[in-house]
């Protein structure tokens, strides 16, 4: 039997400050674990798609729904299930340390378990002893990775990234393209995002939402 899709979008419309309508998706259903790439020219609107599902914006036209109810009657279970990782993202001043310390929300954790996880996830990401790094010495794909990090420690059940690789350079691809792929592969992560990096679809072996065409394909 089929799963009951995550997230039922159905005559979506989104238009901008008087430019008319950016994009309209007739139909469109997310299933759990599935993983999707939004792809498409700037201003195509692919952040603006992101920033709807996870709650940030309200629904401007159209009906989304996730696990079957109207997305705002949901907002404190997006907050709790749903991570949506900008492409230039906010870190708090200090310590990688104390912004990774975010995403360990579990209060059963020891300190020293906590300590391991984030040193874990930094190896993950590439960054191994970058705890006591000040967030503002790093460059923007360092930040990127250490956002997405944070993303990861919070185990959601719903990832939505903006441009995952749009900073990086190639071994950074290569470690956050390994990243998502234990992500997809080992839990129960649905994967959303927008990318002009085609490779990390071949790679990853996503489902492409193109958001000039209004429909999905599969590489």
């Amino acid at each position: 039997m089929n799963p009951e899709p995550l997230f039922r979008i159905r005559n979506l419309k989104v238009e901008f400050n008087g430019r008319g309508e950016i994009f309209h998706i007739p139909q469109l259903e997310i299933l759990p674990k599935d993983r999707i790439a939004i792809m498409g020219p700037n201003g195509s609107g692919k952040t603006t798609f992101l920033k709807t599902l996870s709650g940030l914006l309200e629904v401007p036209s159209g009906t989304i729904f996730y696990k079957g109810a109207p997305l705002r009657v949901h907002r404190r279970k997006l907050t709790q299930e749903v991570t949506y990782v900008h492409q230039h993202p906010y870190l708090f001043r200090g310590s990688v340390y104390r912004n990774l310390l975010v995403g360990l929300h579990s209060a059963t954790l020891t300190p020293k378990e906590k300590k391991h996880h984030i040193q874990i996830i930094l190896e993950r990401i590439g960054l191994s002893g970058y705890e006591e790094r000040d967030t503002r010495e790093l460059s923007g794909g360092e930040a990127y990775r250490v956002a997405l990090a944070r993303a990861l420690l919070k185990e959601p059940q719903v990832l939505l990234l903006d441009e995952p690789t749009a900073q990086a350079d190639q071994e950074a691809k290569r470690i956050i393209t390994e990243a998502l792929k234990q992500v997809t592969h080992k839990g129960n992560t649905t994967l959303i995002f927008a990318t002009h990096d085609e490779s990390l679809c071949r790679n990853l072996e996503v489902r492409i939402l193109r958001i000039e065409e209004f429909s999905l394909c599969r590489y």
